[in-house]
């Protein structure tokens, strides 16, 4: 099928373009969150999880336009990493911050270095949808000081304990 877009190639001019976005991003929202009193970490918390419940349910519908079963089943781990972000952006529990720290910790850093993403350059949706998806790690991570790259709210920490406790015997 011929495309008047061209595809997306790792490392290109977009690939650059977005790892520099996201590093830009990073930075603004460390030096915003450390900045924020309670109250605006929650609200800019719970803006930043609406629009990128947005951006998750809309590329959700948009893969259900036409089914695949390649592209329709949404079970793969970033789907469960998006929504769990979405519920720490807007919950502030500690369970699901700890599940998409460590996620994001992987996942993110690996979809910036080798992107999976088989579709048209920018401004196909698919690359859009495919970085706004993979980008969310720092934007869900609510902790006042950053560990490695998080930012925006207040009070949580990392730690593998709140994630998870070990069954009694």
């Amino acid at each position: 099928m011929y495309s008047a877009q061209p595809e997306f190639s790792a490392y290109g001019p977009s690939h650059w373009a977005a790892i520099a976005l996201f590093v830009a991003g990073s930075v603004f929202l460390i030096w915003a969150g450390r900045r924020q009193t309670e109250a605006q970490a929650r609200h800019l918390s719970r803006a930043l999880g609406g629009i990128l419940a947005v951006i998750y349910g809309s590329a959700v519908l948009y893969s259900l336009s036409s089914p695949t079963l390649g592209g329709s089943v949404p079970l793969q781990l970033t789907d469960l990493a998006t929504v769990s972000a979405i519920y720490a952006l807007w919950s502030h529990r500690h369970w699901p911050f700890a599940l998409t720290y460590y996620w994001g910790l992987v996942l993110s850093t690996q979809a910036l270095i080798s992107p999976a993403l088989a579709g048209p350059d920018f401004p196909g949706y698919e690359f859009l949808a495919f970085w706004a998806i993979h980008c969310q790690w720092p934007r869900s991570s609510p902790r006042r000081r950053p560990v490695v790259l998080p930012a925006g709210g207040h009070g949580f920490s990392p730690v593998a304990a709140s994630c998870f406790s070990p069954p009694a015997f």
